[in-house]
C-alpha cells in the first residue's frame, strides 16, 4: 500500500501504538549513536488488572481505573546503550519489569 498514511494511533485510544513507539526508539538509537545515550525506556503494568477485568469486566476495566479504587503499578527502566537495537533495549526493559513483579509488584526495577 505505497502512499498510504500510517495509523500511530490506536482508534478508540489517543495512545501511540507499538508500532510508532518502534519508530522513536529506532530514531532515538541512531541519534545517540555515540558511547553514551541518554535516553531511557520505562514499561509498566498495572498490577493484578486482570482481577479487574474478571470482575467488572472489559468495559468496565478500560474505564479510569483511579476513580474506583487503588491501583499500583510495577515498572521496568533500561537505559539504552552504545550498541542496543530495538529488540535488546525492551527485553532488558520487560525483564526489570518481571523481575519488579517477582519481587512483590509496585515498584521499580532498574536493568542491569
Amino acid at each position: 500500500m505505497a502512499g498510504a498514511a500510517v495509523e500511530y494511533r490506536r482508534a478508540d485510544q489517543k495512545l501511540a501504538n507499538r508500532r510508532h513507539l518502534a519508530s522513536l526508539i529506532a530514531a532515538e538509537l541512531a541519534h545517540e549513536a555515540g558511547p553514551a545515550p541518554v535516553f531511557a525506556i520505562v514499561l509498566f503494568d498495572i498490577d493484578h488488572f486482570k482481577a479487574v477485568n474478571d470482575q467488572f469486566g472489559h468495559s468496565v476495566a478500560a474505564q479510569p481505573l483511579l476513580d474506583r479504587q487503588r491501583v499500583t503499578v510495577s515498572c521496568g527502566v533500561a537505559a539504552a546503550r552504545a550498541h542496543d537495537n530495538i529488540d535488546s533495549l525492551l527485553q532488558r526493559a520487560d525483564a526489570a519489569l518481571y523481575a519488579a513483579k517477582r519481587a512483590g509488584r509496585n515498584q521499580v526495577c532498574i536493568a542491569d
